[in-house]
C-alpha cells in the first residue's frame, strides 16, 4: 500500500534554516569562513530572497516560470551580490554533481538579469549579480565530492583544473574546522559551529564549553533541540530539558551533567529527578521526530509507524492564550497526525478540558489537505498525564465517541482520545514509557 502523503507539516524548516535563517548568524559564517573573520557582510544590509525565483530568460513577452530555489537559505547583499547555504548532514548525501547544478542555477539567473537589462536598454550594459554558494557539511566523514567544476575534469591540465572556482561554490566541513577557523567566527555562530565540531568526542567537547561557557549559557532552547539532533546527541535531551527555563538552554550545564540524572551539575550540587510531564521540557525532550517516535511506539505499544516530522503548538499557530494549547504535535509515515499533552500533577487535568483540546487540534487541521473522513487525517489525541487521571490504576484510559441509540455503536470519526496513566509500573512498554518519563 502506498503512504499517505501529508501535507500539514510542509512548512517544517531544515536545521540549516533554523540555525542560519538568521541575518546575524548568516552574515558571521560568511565572515567567519570566507572572510576571515572582518566584518565584510554587514548583517544590516541582507534581505531575503524570495523562496521561488524566476531560472528562465523571458521570452515572447512571457514571464519566466518560477520554480522552487535548490538552497535552504538564501540572502542579497547591498543589492549586488546573492548569498546562498545548502546543508548536507550525511555523507550519503553528498551529491558528485553539485557544481553542475550550482552552475545551471547562476547561468539561468544570469541570463534572466541579462535579459531584462536588455529589454530596458540600459547605457551602462549588461551587469550581473554576484552568486557565492556554501555548503555547510555537518557529516562524521570527511567530504569526498567535488567542489568545483574544475574537480569533475579528468585531466588535470584543462582549461578549467582543481583550482578553478566557478561556480563559486564553497564546502564549509564542520567536524574539521580548525580552532583558528572557529575563533574567526563571532559568537552568534562560534557556539552553534564549535558544538557540532567537537561532538562525539566528550573529552575534547567539555574542553571546548569549559574555554566558551559564557556562550553556551544561553542557547535558544529551539536552536539546542536541532544542535542536539545535528549533533545525535539525543543522550543530553533530559539534560537539556533540565537546565531549560523561559526558552533559554543553560547547554554548558546540560553536557556537564550529562545524560544520567541527579548527577553534578554546574558548582556540583546535588540535581533531584526531573520529570519530563513539565511542558517546556517535554517539547524539548520530544522535538526530535525520532525521539518523538520512540515515545508513541511506546505508548501505542507498536513499532510499524515512523514518524516524519514533530512541531511545537506555537508552531502550529496555536494562538497565545489558548486553553490547553497543544504541546507537540507529529506526522507519520501513513498520513496519521498524533497531537500531544504533558500534564504535571500540580495542574490535573479536568474531562471539559480534553473536549476543549480535542477540538482545537480539529480548529487547527480545518481547511488543510490529508487523509480520513472529511478529508482530515486520522487523529490521536494523547494526554501524558503525570498522576493517574481517574485512579484506577489502569495504564491508560481510552475514549471513543459513541451513539447510545444504535446500542453504543462506535462513531468513527478519525479521531481518538487516550490518556495515560504517568504512575503507572508495570512490566510492559507503557510502564517503561511512564517510568521513563519520571527520571
Amino acid at each position: 500500500m502506498k503512504n499517505k502523503q501529508n501535507t500539514f507539516f510542509q512548512s517544517t524548516l531544515s536545521a540549516t534554516q533554523q540555525l542560519f535563517r538568521d541575518d546575524r548568524r548568516f552574515a558571521g559564517l560568511f565572515n567567519g569562513f570566507l572572510f576571515g573573520g572582518q566584518p565584510t557582510v554587514d548583517s544590516a544590509r541582507l534581505a531575503e530572497m524570495p523562496d521561488k525565483a524566476p531560472l528562465s530568460l523571458k521570452t515572447d513577452g512571457k514571464e519566466p516560470l518560477p520554480v522552487d530555489r535548490p538552497w535552504d537559505v538564501a540572502k542579497r547583499f547591498d543589492g549586488s551580490v546573492d548569498l546562498m547555504l545548502l546543508g548536507v548532514e550525511r555523507a550519503e548525501q553528498i551529491d558528485p554533481a553539485l557544481p553542475i547544478r550550482v552552475a545551471e542555477h547562476d547561468v539561468m539567473q544570469y541570463l534572466g538579469q541579462a535579459g531584462e537589462q536588455a529589454a530596458c536598454g540600459d547605457p551602462r550594459g549588461i551587469r550581473v549579480r554576484a552568486r557565492i554558494t556554501v555548503v555547510i557539511y555537518y557529516g562524521d566523514e570527511p567530504w569526498t565530492g567535488p567542489q568545483s567544476l574544475g574537480d569533475l575534469f579528468p585531466d588535470p591540465a584543462a582549461p578549467f583544473d582543481s583550482s578553478g572556482k566557478y561556480p563559486a561554490l564553497y564546502v564549509l566541513d564542520v567536524k574539521r574546522l580548525s580552532p583558528e577557523q572557529l575563533q574567526r567566527c563571532d559568537d552568534s555562530v562560534r557556539p552553534l559551529l564549535g558544538f557540532l565540531r567537537y561532538a562525539g568526542e566528550p573529552a575534547r567537547l567539555g574542553a571546548y564549553l569549559e574555554e566558551n561557557r559564557a556562550l553556551y549559557e544561553h542557547i535558544p532552547a529551539p536552536l539546542c533541540d536541532v544542535l542536539l539532533t545535528l549533533a545525535g546527541a539525543e543522550d543530553l535531551r533530559a539534560a537539556a530539558a533540565r537546565h531549560t527555563r523561559g526558552g533559554v538552554t543553560d547547554l554548558y550545564a546540560a553536557v556537564r551533567q550529562g545524560p544520567g540524572p541527579g548527577t553534578p551539575a554546574h558548582g556540583g550540587a546535588e540535581s533531584g529527578p526531573a520529570s519530563l510531564f513539565q511542558p517546556e521540557a517535554f517539547q524539548l525532550a520530544f522535538h526530535a521526530p525520532a525521539c518523538c517516535e520512540a515515545l508513541l511506539n511506546g505508548l501505542l505499544e507498536r513499532s510499524d509507524r515512523k514518524i516524519t516530522a514533530v512541531l511545537t503548538g506555537e508552531e502550529l499557530g496555536v494562538p497565545e492564550g489558548a486553553v490547553m494549547p497543544i504541546h507537540l504535535c507529529a506526522a507519520d509515515d501513513q498520513g496519521v497526525l498524533y497531537a500531544l499533552w504533558a500534564v504535571p500533577a500540580d495542574a490535573p487535568l479536568k474531562p471539559m478540558q480534553v473536549g476543549i483540546a480535542s477540538t482545537q487540534v480539529d480548529r487547527l487541521l480545518a481547511g488543510r489537505a490529508g487523509a480520513g473522513p472529511g478529508g482530515l487525517p486520522e487523529v490521536w489525541n494523547l494526554f501524558l498525564c503525570e498522576q493517574d487521571p481517574f485512579g484506577e490504576q489502569r495504564a491508560k484510559y481510552h475514549v471513543e465517541w459513541r451513539i447510545q441509540e444504535l446500542a453504543a455503536q462506535e462513531f468513527d470519526d478519525g479521531s481518538h482520545i487516550v490518556l495515560f496513566n504517568g504512575e503507572y509500573r508495570g512490566a510492559d512498554s507503557i510502564g517503561q514509557t511512564m517510568k521513563g518519563l519520571c527520571t
